[in-house]
C-alpha cells in the first residue's frame, strides 16, 4: 500500500498545480481570469492586467468581478445566463478600466478548478480596435451609400460561378429590385427588349476578350414600371470570375440634353427665320414701291380707254397681276412682321365663330368642321384681319392634307404655360394665353418636313400648287402678337397647330380707335407729298391733282421743308415716305411742324417700322397707308385724315 503524502508534501503539490496554471493562463494571447462562485478574484494573466490598464504593481487592486463591469446590469445578464446554461460564450460587455474608461469585449465563462475547489473561469477578448474598425466600416458603407444616393450611382458585382448578383442600395433603387430578387435574369427583365441583346454580346465580349463595357440602356422598374436611361461600366476579374461595376441613373440628363437639344434646335430655326425675314422685308419694300408705280400707271390708262378697246383688257390683266403680286408681297410682310396692324380687344370665340361661316366654303362639303369653343375665354389684343388670316391659312394647309373624306377640328381655351412647357413651344415666354388649336385628320408630316414649314417658299406641293408661304405668314403673325405656336404631326396620324395668343391685361386694354371710311371724293386743301422713289412721286401727284389737290412734290425732305417755307398758302397734310435717305418721315413730320404748326400727316410704306409703330403695331393718332395702294385708297385715305377731328 502506497503512503499518503504527508501535510507538506500536498501542499507543495498544489503550489506547483497553481505555478502550472499561472504559467498556461500566461501563454494564452487573451485575457483570463478565476472567480471563486462568489465573484471573487483568485487569479488573471498579465493580458487581463494590461486590458484594464494596470501594472504589475496594481495587482491586487481587483478584488471583485464586479469592479470590472462598466454596467451593473450586464454582469446580472451574465450570471443570469450562466446560472441557466452553464456556461457562457461570447457575450458582449463593456468592462471598465482603471482610469475610468471603458473598453468593448467579448467574454466566455466556464467553470473549473482551482486550488483543489470549484471556480468560473472568464476569457476576455478586448474587441475594442475591431468593433471601432467595424463602426468605421459601416458609417463608410453609409456615406457611400448617401454619395451613391446622391449622385445617382450604385455598383454591383456578378459572381459567375455562382450565379449571383450583390448590388448597394442605389443600384437596388435604380433597377426597382430588393437584393433577394437582384438575379441577373431579373436585371435582364427589367432592361427594356431592345436593349438586351445588345448588353448581353457587350458582357460576353468583356468576359471572354476584355472588351470595354461601357453602355447606356433603358429599364422598366418593376415596382413602379416607369423607364429610367441607365449608364453602366463594367470590368472583369478573370482570377475571382466576377464582373464588378457602376451603374447610374442618367434619367434628368438625358432630359435635359434633349431638352436643351430642343431649345438649341428652336433658336436656330428662330435665328435663320429673323434673317430670311429682313430680307424679305427689304425686298418687299422696294417691290412694293414698283407695284405701286405699276398700279397707278395701270389705273390711268384705265381711265383713258373704253371697256370695249382691246387694250382695256390688257391693262385690267395688268392690274390684276399686280395686286396678286402685292398679296404675295402682304404675306412676305407678314412673316417678316413688318405689316401694320390695328389689334382690338376681342373675345377669339367671336372672331372664329364668323370666320368658320367663310373657311366651310373654302374647304369643300367633304371635309367636317368640329367647332368646340371653350367656355369663359379671357380677351386677346389682336388684330381681326390676322385671325382671318391664321384660320385661313391652316384651313387650307389642313384641306391639301386631307385625301377625300375629313375632319378639321378647331378649339380655344385658356391655358396658363409654365417655364417647362415653353420649351415645346416657339417663341417661348411663361404666363397666361388663349389657346387656338386646329387639328387635321390629313396625311400628317415627317420630321425633316415639320422643321422646315414656316421657312418662306418651302412647301411640299406641286409647281403651280402654294406659294409656300401660307404658314410662313401664320408664324409671323403669332410672333407679331407676341403668341407662340406649336406643331404636332407624324406621317398617318394628322397634324395640329397650337397657338398661343397672350391674355389681354389692363395695360392692353385700350386699343386705337378704328379710322372713318368716307366717300372717295377729293379736295382743294394743299398737300406736301414727299417720296424717294421718283416714279411712285410722280403716280401720287397725279392722283391727287385729278381729284383737285393742289401737290407740292418732292423726293427730298430737305426741299420739302424748302417748299413749305417758301409757300404762300397754308399746307394742309403732309403725305411721306416713311423710309427715305437723309432723314425719315417721322423727324420729316416734325420738323414741318415748326414751319406749319396745324399741318396733319399720312405715312406711306412698304412695310412698317419703329419710326410710326411699336413692333408693327400702329401708334395711336397715325394715319398710314400700306404699299402698294390704289387710287381710290390714296384719296380716301386723304379725305379721311384732312377731316380727322385730331392732327395725325
Amino acid at each position: 500500500m502506497k503512503p499518503k503524502p504527508s501535510l507538506k508534501q500536498r501542499e507543495e503539490s498544489s503550489r506547483s498545480s497553481d505555478e502550472q496554471l499561472q504559467a498556461l493562463i500566461e501563454s494564452v494571447p487573451m485575457g483570463i481570469g478565476i472567480t471563486d462562485q462568489a465573484g471573487n478574484v483568485l487569479a488573471y494573466n498579465r493580458v487581463m492586467m494590461e486590458y484594464g490598464g494596470y501594472g504589475l504593481e496594481d495587482a491586487r487592486e481587483i478584488r471583485h468581478v464586479s469592479e470590472l463591469y462598466q454596467d451593473p446590469k450586464q454582469r446580472d445578464e451574465v450570471l443570469t445566463i450562466f446560472a441557466r446554461e452553464g456556461i457562457v460564450k461570447n457575450f458582449p460587455v463593456q468592462f471598465k478600466r482603471r482610469d475610468g474608461s471603458a473598453f468593448d469585449a467579448l467574454l466566455s465563462l466556464t467553470p473549473t478548478t482551482f486550488t483543489g475547489r470549484p471556480c468560473v473561469q472568464a476569457l476576455v477578448e478586448d474587441i475594442t480596435e475591431r468593433k471601432r474598425a467595424e463602426e468605421a466600416e459601416v458609417r463608410g458603407r453609409l456615406v457611400m451609400e448617401q454619395v451613391q444616393a446622391l449622385a445617382r450611382l450604385g455598383s454591383w458585382e456578378i459572381d459567375l460561378d455562382a450565379n449571383r448578383v450583390t448590388a448597394s442600395p442605389e443600384a437596388r433603387r435604380i433597377y426597382g429590385l430588393s437584393q433577394d430578387v437582384m438575379t441577373l435574369p431579373a436585371v435582364q427583365a427589367a432592361t427594356l427588349p431592345e436593349y438586351r441583346s445588345v448588353l448581353d454580346a457587350a458582357l460576353a465580349a468583356l468576359i471572354t476578350g476584355g472588351a470595354a463595357y461601357d453602355a447606356e440602356f433603358k429599364v422598366r422598374r418593376p415596382t413602379d414600371g416607369v423607364v429610367r436611361d441607365i449608364h453602366s461600366v463594367a470590368e472583369y476579374d478573370p482570377a475571382s470570375r466576377r464582373v464588378s461595376g457602376y451603374v447610374q441613373d442618367i434619367t434628368e440628363r438625358k432630359q435635359a440634353e434633349e431638352k436643351n437639344a430642343r431649345l438649341e434646335a428652336q433658336l436656330q430655326q428662330a435665328q435663320k427665320l429673323e434673317s430670311v425675314g429682313r430680307l424679305a422685308g427689304g425686298v418687299a419694300h422696294d417691290f412694293n414701291n414698283m407695284l405701286g408705280v405699276i398700279i397707278g400707271h395701270a389705273e390711268m390708262a384705265l381711265e383713258q380707254v373704253t371697256v370695249a378697246e382691246p387694250l382695256h383688257a390688257d391693262l385690267t390683266a395688268i392690274r390684276a397681276s399686280a395686286h396678286r403680286s402685292a398679296d404675295l408681297t402682304r404675306q412676305l410682310l407678314a412673316f417678316a412682321r413688318k405689316q401694320t396692324i390695328v389689334p382690338k380687344a376681342l373675345d377669339l370665340n367671336e372672331i372664329v365663330a364668323v370666320t368658320l361661316k367663310m373657311l366651310r366654303r373654302l374647304i369643300g362639303e367633304e371635309i367636317s368642321v368640329d367647332w368646340r369653343p371653350g367656355t369663359a375665354l379671357w380677351p386677346v389684343m389682336v388684330d381681326p384681319s390676322q385671325i382671318d388670316q391664321i384660320l385661313a391659312n391652316l384651313f387650307v394647309n389642313a384641306r391639301d392634307a386631307i385625301s377625300g373624306v375629313g375632319t378639321i377640328a378647331i378649339e380655344t381655351g385658356n391655358v396658363i404655360l409654365s417655364a417647362d412647357e415653353c420649351a415645346d413651344v416657339s417663341p417661348s415666354v411663361p404666363g397666361e394665353y388663349v389657346r387656338l388649336v386646329v387639328r387635321d385628320s390629313g396625311r400628317g408630316m415627317d420630321a425633316d418636313t415639320l422643321a422646315r414649314i414656316f421657312e418662306p417658299f418651302f412647301t411640299t406641293k406641286g409647281v403651280g400648287e402654294g406659294t409656300g408661304l401660307g404658314l410662313s405668314t401664320v408664324y409671323g403673325a403669332v410672333q407679331q402678337n407676341r403668341g407662340a405656336i406649336k406643331v404636332q404631326s407624324a406621317p398617318g396620324s394628322g397634324t395640329t397647330f397650337t397657338i398661343y395668343l397672350p391674355r389681354l391685361g389692363e395695360k392692353d386694354a385700350h386699343a386705337p380707335a378704328e379710322l372713318r371710311v368716307n366717300p372717295v371724293v377729293g379736295g382743294r386743301e394743299t398737300v406736301l407729298v414727299v417720296e424717294d422713289e421718283p416714279d411712285l412721286l410722280n403716280i401720287v401727284t397725279a392722283t391727287l391733282e385729278r381729284r383737285g389737290y393742289t401737290v407740292l412734290a418732292t423726293n427730298s425732305p430737305g426741299v420739302a421743308l424748302d417748299l413749305a417755307r417758301q409757300h404762300a398758302g397754308e399746307i394742309r397734310l403732309l403725305i411721306t415716305d416713311v423710309v427715305m435717305p437723309q432723314m425719315d418721315g417721322r423727324a420729316l413730320a416734325q420738323r414741318l411742324a415748326e414751319v406749319c404748326p396745324r399741318v396733319k400727316h399720312l405715312f406711306m410704306s412698304g412695310y412698317t417700322a419703329d419710326i410710326i409703330t411699336s413692333h408693327g403695331v400702329l401708334d395711336d393718332g397715325v394715319s398710314f397707308l400700306e404699299k402698294p395702294f390704289t387710287g381710290d385708297a390714296l384719296a380716301a385715305k386723304v379725305r379721311d385724315t384732312l377731316d380727322g377731328d385730331a392732327r395725325s
